[in-house]
């Protein structure tokens, strides 16, 4: 056996023992990236299905329709004033900015909030592209954020995480915090004012 003989046979042996070796791996590789896809795609229809949908609260009729295709509305932050047992909320001021803020106090409940220290119960009110008012606690969990505006692809966008509901049924429909929406409230509307017992 000549020396040339002796490196064919190992070179024979290195590239069949390559070749072995390449092809379990492409069979793994495949194996776990049809594993990663097709885990994406059920964890996908499952968040789907995963989020319930917010509570059902009657509201009042306020409005005739109103467009929010145009341009994204901000929370217009106002003062409140308490009257007997209830909170009053000027509806025109509703009706003017679209959607409002404001802050009431809340007995022994206390919100963790980005802008820590407050001792309140932080709210907001909007009327849905139907002239339906919308009153609710203006949380969005867990990122803590207390601001909300408006989309022209009719959602209510929270300021921080960017998560989105449908502007008309607080449904998710993106976003980190999609389980929880702001937790609406029923509201009585009378006089050109909104009552929250």
């Amino acid at each position: 056996m000549n020396k040339n003989d002796n490196l064919h046979d190992k070179r024979e042996k290195v590239l069949s023992g390559h070749a072995k070796i390449n092809s379990s791996s492409i069979v793994i590789v495949a194996l776990i990236s049809l594993m990663l896809v097709g885990g994406f795609f059920i964890s996908r229809i499952q968040a789907k299905g995963s989020v319930p949908p917010p509570k059902k609260v009657a509201r009042a009729s306020v409005s005739k329709p109103l467009n929010y295709a145009d341009k994204r509305y901000d929370m217009r932050m106002i003062k409140v004033r308490e009257d007997k047992n209830n909170i009053v909320i000027s509806l025109a001021k509703v009706k003017k900015y679209r959607i409002i803020g404001f802050r009431i106090k809340a007995g022994g409940v206390v919100v963790k909030e980005r802008n820590f220290g407050k001792r309140s119960l932080p709210m907001l009110a909007y009327i849905t592209p139907s002239g339906s008012l919308v009153t609710a606690v203006a949380y969005c969990e867990p990122c803590r954020s207390t601001f909300f505006h408006t989309e022209t692809d009719l959602t209510l966008t929270c300021h921080v995480c960017g998560t989105k509901w449908n502007l008309e049924s607080l449904v998710a429909i993106s976003g980190a915090c999609m389980p929880y929406p702001p937790a609406e409230i029923k509201a009585r509307v009378s006089g050109g004012n909104i009552y929250l017992k």
